[in-house]
């Protein structure tokens, strides 16, 4: 499904097991800006204007 899967018991409730992409989610905001490069300041642009 996603994070998580739905796992019915034998009373109808449901429980949440985590799927593989909960680690590898867990790892990536571990990381911090690594994944993806720190911010970095930009050149000036001028005025935003609607659009």
């Amino acid at each position: 499904m996603g994070l998580w899967d739905l796992d019915p018991d034998p009373d109808g409730e449901l429980a949440r097991i985590e799927t593989p992409l909960v680690g590898a989610y867990r790892n990536l905001v571990r990381g911090g800006a690594a994944p993806v490069g720190a911010l970095a300041a930009s050149a000036a642009r001028g005025p935003m204007r609607a659009g």
